[in-house]
């Protein structure tokens, strides 16, 4: 009688792996008679090494991204998989972006942003000349006006303008180079010479009622008789304020030219705070007061030629009406970046206060760096906006979109606390804070 498979030694589970066991199996059903064929008991097994059954592949593993899934099918198409599928125009097997096959498998060519090492001399994701990569992804040689910084070149805004800060031929613009730079310079002596633009690129002429001083203040006068606000009111028209004045020098100093001078004239010193402050943020630690002054519930402050002390001040009602002298400067300048800043001192909202720098051709005050927060500290101590609003997110952001990427927050700020603090200001201990956008500030212009 022929022996069944229950009389013949054979393990049910044959040692070693599935391949192992797939082939003794095969050995077993061909050399002796009756043994069990597991295979059609069990099936195939995914991973034997042998396609069968429902497998599309089987590569001996049990593994993905090898070509064969671990359920030995036959992965979908992917870019990188080496094979060139439908909708691919390329498909080298890789993700590099510097051969002729780039990581979206599409062919190379110029323009794509992708360099081709070995084909392109460059690639800036565009074909416009003059920018420093051709048309035809060569490099080109420097050229003043591309908007980059190539060498020899102090600077280069990409632009042909010679009212800004560099000039058509890549150079800094500089009071005397024949070309009135926007917001900055209210003349240039290069192109009108100096009978009625100074060697500070001021409208400014010494005569009786005018006075430059240092070629960077120019002081008028005017005798007609105004209260304080009106008098501030017309000084603030042509971009100055109502004089201030820092040491006996400066006072004799302006007084001695202004021949016309002759009558008590408005100071913008506030009385109506402690301490006393200039509206420009001046120093205000000389005050040669005349006996028993000032008096401070009067609010506002006179200047008068006293012939022994040459200079005396004393306290007066705001609505009294009396000469003025204004007072206008050039504005400050980053040595570094060339930025030109102008103070203005006229207390304004924040909207007012933006649309008058971009009528002068700049922006608020932004800082972006330390170095810059330091500069400002030096120039201004006085409130002022910056030009930086809240925006949907709840945070602030500079008139030109971009995120604060520095910032100097005063203690405790920014803090909403009225709810509506939708406005960044810098106050005059230099820290930042937000505040209601319609509360009255002095601000400054950046001009680049």
């Amino acid at each position: 009688m022929t022996a069944g498979p229950e009389h013949l030694n054979v393990p049910r589970v044959l040692p070693g792996g599935p391949l192992v066991r797939r082939i003794s199996c095969l050995l077993c059903v061909a050399l002796v008679p009756g043994c069990i064929d597991w295979s059609s008991l069990y099936g195939p097994s995914c991973g034997d090494g042998v396609t069968e059954g429902s497998e599309a592949c089987d590569d001996g593993n049990t593994a993905d991204g090898d070509g064969c899934t671990a359920h030995c099918q036959l992965p979908a198409p992917f870019c990188g998989d080496g094979h060139v599928d439908a909708g691919e125009a390329c498909d080298d097997g890789n993700q590099d972006d510097d051969d002729g096959c780039v990581s979206d498998c599409k062919d190379a060519s110029c323009g794509d942003g992708h360099w081709w090492l070995g084909m392109e001399g460059c690639d800036d994701g565009n074909l416009i000349p003059g920018d420093g990569c051709s048309p035809t992804c060569t490099v080109e040689p420097p050229t003043c006006g591309n908007g980059m910084l190539d060498p020899g070149e102090p600077c280069d805004d990409g632009n042909a303008s010679n009212e800004d800060s560099c000039l058509r031929g890549c150079s800094h613009a500089v009071c005397g180079d024949g070309f009135v730079r926007t917001g900055v310079e209210e003349c240039d002596f290069g192109a009108t010479g100096l009978a009625t633009c100074n060697r500070g690129c001021l409208t400014c002429i010494n005569d009786a009622s005018t006075f430059a001083r240092n070629l960077t203040h120019c002081y008028e006068y005017h005798a007609e008789m105004l209260g304080y606000a009106a008098a501030r009111a017309a000084c603030t028209k042509n971009g100055g304020y109502v004089w201030t004045v820092t040491a006996a020098l400066e006072a004799s100093d302006v007084l001695s030219h202004l021949s016309a001078a002759t009558q008590d004239s408005w100071l913008s010193l506030d009385t109506a705070s402690t301490p006393y402050a200039w509206v420009n943020g001046d120093s205000s630690k000389y005050q040669p007061w005349a006996a028993g002054q000032p008096n401070a519930l009067l609010g506002c402050a006179l200047n008068h030629q006293d012939p022994v002390l040459g200079s005396a001040w004393s306290s007066a009602a705001c609505t009294e009406k009396h000469a003025f002298i204004c007072e206008r400067n050039t504005p400050n300048e980053d040595p570094i970046s060339h930025h030109a800043y102008r103070l203005r001192s006229e207390a304004v909202s924040f909207a007012k206060a933006n649309d008058t720098c971009v009528a002068l051709g700049g922006h608020l005050l932004s800082i972006e760096t330390a170095d810059e927060q330091a500069q400002v500290a030096k120039w201004f101590s006085l409130d002022i906006w910056l030009g930086a609003t809240r925006n949907a997110d709840g945070d602030f952001q500079w008139q030109n979109g971009q995120a604060l990427t520095f910032m100097a927050y005063a203690k405790g700020q920014p803090d909403n606390a009225a709810g509506n603090e939708d406005c960044l200001a810098y106050g005059k201990n230099h820290g930042w804070s937000d505040v209601r956008c319609e509360a009255p500030r002095a601000f400054v212009c950046e001009l680049e």
